[in-house]
């Protein structure tokens, strides 16, 4: 029996269709007040007629990842062998610290406590590249890059890299525990999460574009290598899980390119975004609007290190879907009718 946390989420989802297409028995975590409804459109999108049929095969429950006695008997009960943590929160927001710490770092520790109450349970950790943090590293960032405090990390990666440690501990402990360090992630529906709020900036025309790269990956190929990676005992280690590095200049054109969009053309420069947060900071400020940009954001978007893909390739001899293809993909699946997006 497979456990996944973080269910109702891109990964979490895309997880779970991979897991079911395998004939694999899913139990998935999800709030009392959690929608479904982005899950099964996922579903709908991958499959239009047998849909319902994969979806019904879920057990739902509701666990409070705050409760370690909880998560113990969740296991125990539901006869639990392996664990996927897809759970976490993303903010690049100072006022989201205290959430942040709680949902990446505390729900993490209480997880792998749990966890190590049995020994025959197998966990996957989702963490993420932020966690690949020195600014010293000119070349090709991987998995051997040692943490470095430069001062202009955001509380999500400080969070996620305290989550993440919080593996290794129990992985120190005798825990059976595996890391995985995703890039972008990728994927039809949740237009209101990550990737798909770069798609949506290139339907309402963007213009601008910054200098900054990241690297991407198709959450389907995520989900294949962590099931890969649990079947195949990998553990004690952890992977970047990237197809490859891309500016987001081109990540824009691709998108624009396939829907027949103007392309972005105008450059943003730092001291312009800069500008930008410093405005925003200030009608937040004066509780005239919202903020939209952050600090830590503004740096980011400008942030030009690549990521080394070749320790996962070696592992599993992974062919990763080339992300032009994935856009593609997505897009095609993007429909009003479905509410994909």
């Amino acid at each position: 029996m497979n456990l996944v946390t973080g269910a109702t989420g891109i990964l979490g989802a895309n997880l779970i269709w991979q897991l079911l297409l395998q004939n694999k028995t899913v139990v998935a975590v999800k709030r009392k007040k959690s929608n479904l409804n982005q899950v099964l459109e996922l579903f709908k999108a991958n499959d239009s007629l047998n849909y319902n049929t994969y979806f019904e095969k879920i057990k739902w429950i509701e666990l409070d990842l705050f409760d370690v006695y909880g998560i113990e008997d969740a296991l125990n009960q539901n006869n639990i062998k392996v664990v996927y943590h897809c759970a976490g929160f993303v903010s690049f927001f100072d006022s989201d610290k205290e959430e942040l710490f709680k949902v990446n770092e505390e729900a993490t520790l209480n997880l792998v406590n749990a966890c190590l109450t049995f020994p025959e349970i197998y966990l996957c950790h989702v963490s993420s590249i932020a966690t690949i943090n020195n600014l010293d590293y000119k070349i090709d960032l991987n998995e051997d890059v040692f943490w470095k405090t430069s001062g202009k990390e955001s509380y999500y990666a400080i969070s996620k890299y305290k989550g993440e440690n919080q593996v290794w501990r129990g992985i120190e402990e005798g825990l059976k525990a595996v890391i995985v360090n995703p890039g972008v992630i990728l994927s039809a529906g949740f237009k209101n999460q990550s990737s798909n709020k770069i798609i949506d900036y290139c339907l309402k025309n963007g213009k601008f574009y910054t200098t900054g790269k990241s690297a991407y990956v198709l959450a389907s190929d995520v989900a294949k290598c962590m099931i890969n990676l649990i079947e195949n005992k990998v553990f004690s280690q952890r992977f970047i899980i990237c197809e490859n590095n891309y500016s987001h200049k081109e990540i824009f054109h691709f998108i624009q390119s396939h829907l027949n969009l103007k392309k972005a053309s105008l450059e943003l420069k730092y001291y312009q975004v800069y500008c930008f947060y410093l405005f925003g900071k200030f009608l937040k400020l004066f509780r005239i609007k919202k903020q939209v940009l952050s600090k830590s954001a503004t740096a980011s978007i400008f942030n030009v290190q690549n990521y080394s893909n070749s320790k996962i390739t070696n592992e599993l001899n992974f062919k990763f879907t080339p992300i032009n293809e994935a856009l593609k993909l997505i897009l095609n699946q993007i429909s009003t009718k479905t509410n994909n997006f």
